[in-house]
């Protein structure tokens, strides 16, 4: 019995609101972690979406291009043709874009969309010339080889960029977890 005569009831509730105010603290900080590592997360992936975009565009525009081209080679009438060479043109224009403006870029593909297009410019020249089984071998040799190349090189460049995100991800949740360790 003395031992409840010497609590004072106003203690207690004083350190019960502190408890329960530092709780409240803690919930607010957690929240607020989260919202950052949320956000975080977001532009994370947004950064991740837009460079696979890119590559995504990259490798359909190499598709495109070599469609084109195979197209052009099928072509015999003089305006198709200027049309067809025009779209091809273009094509390149656009695959030469993304080659300057990407971050994760190989020298290796610069040097063989170089090739690349030597070889359709090449392919087109023989095509004008009436040279057209000359440009089938092209397109089918050494043409066929570096599109397989550019192929290899993408997919192994998305690999690397979902890889740095996955770590990305990772990391910002260790970071988001230890912050909300250290705080209880």
């Amino acid at each position: 019995m003395r031992f409840f005569t010497k609590i004072n009831p106003k203690k207690i509730e004083i350190k019960i609101s502190l408890v329960l105010g530092g709780m409240i603290v803690l919930l607010l900080l957690q929240g607020i972690l989260s919202i950052k590592h949320i956000t975080d997360t977001e532009a994370s992936s947004e950064k991740h979406r837009q460079t696979v975009q890119k590559f995504s565009n990259f490798i359909n525009d190499t598709s495109k291009l070599r469609l084109k081209v195979f197209q052009f080679l099928g072509t015999y009438h003089p305006e198709e043709m200027e049309l067809t060479e025009k779209e091809i043109h273009v094509i390149m224009a656009e695959i030469s874009s993304f080659s300057e403006e990407a971050k994760y870029h190989s020298e290796e593909i610069k040097a063989i969309l170089v090739k690349t297009e030597d070889e359709y410019r090449k392919i087109i020249d023989l095509h004008n010339n009436f040279q057209t089984k000359e440009a089938y071998s092209l397109i089918y040799g050494s043409s066929q080889q570096h599109f397989e190349a550019i192929r290899k090189i993408t997919d192994a460049m998305l690999h690397d960029a979902e890889q740095r995100r996955i770590l990305s991800g990772e990391e910002q949740s260790f970071r988001t977890l230890t912050v909300a360790a250290s705080a209880l």
